[in-house]
């Protein structure tokens, strides 16, 4: 599936300002719903206080943007969505990020209404 990664700082406010928050763990999930799109827009905000080193933080977007484009279904289309993180990840290992951050992303839509 094709995404668009949001970039405008006005389009955050209006996800995070609007959306439903479905809060994780380590993250929280702002969902807007919009039923006239046909592609899902995704913005990931990762502080740098949480995830200190810029390869890391690089790697967790990757890892974010990558679990979007690999969903399936007609509802995953229709949503603009903001992975924010809100836990420190300074001690796990890179591996054990990926698999953490994309089960709770994908229990997160589930709650959401957006599973696969």
């Amino acid at each position: 599936m094709k995404i668009k990664h949001i970039l405008k700082a006005t389009e955050f406010a209006n996800i995070l300002k609007t959306g439903d928050k479905i809060r994780g763990k380590v993250s929280c999930l702002h969902l807007l719903k919009v039923p006239d799109e046909g592609i899902a827009y995704v913005g990931v905000v990762i502080p740098k206080r949480y995830v200190p080193k810029a390869v890391a933080r690089n790697y967790l977007k990757r890892v974010i943007y990558a679990y979007f484009r690999s969903m399936k279904g007609d509802a995953a289309r229709k949503v603009k969505a903001v992975v924010r993180v809100t836990a420190s990840l300074k001690e796990i290992r890179k591996k054990t990020i990926s698999r953490e951050v994309r089960a709770e992303i994908e229990g997160m839509l589930r709650r959401g209404g957006i599973g696969e």
